[in-house]
């Protein structure tokens, strides 16, 4: 219950029991939410919405990683480019 808690599926409280929460209140970065989700149904339009969130992130991610990279990461950057 702590567990799924933590994870914003459920909400304990003493005297009111364990109820579970809304789906707008889970905690969607979490690996085991995702997973959890995508085997329960498969949604287009979760993965829309994921693929958007990645296009978002994903450039400026990879662009800070460069910026900031030690040789031997740039070494590894790369080689994954050749890849």
């Amino acid at each position: 219950v702590k567990m799924l808690t933590a994870k914003g599926l459920l909400s304990a409280r003493p005297r009111q029991g364990t109820v579970v929460q809304p789906t707008s209140s889970w905690n969607l970065f979490d690996t085991d939410v995702l997973r959890w989700l995508l085997e329960r149904q498969f949604s287009i339009e979760l993965l829309k919405q994921f693929s958007q969130l990645r296009v978002a992130i994903e450039p400026e991610a990879a662009s800070l990683a460069a910026r900031f990279a030690s040789v031997q990461s740039l070494r590894q950057i790369n080689e994954g480019l050749e890849r």
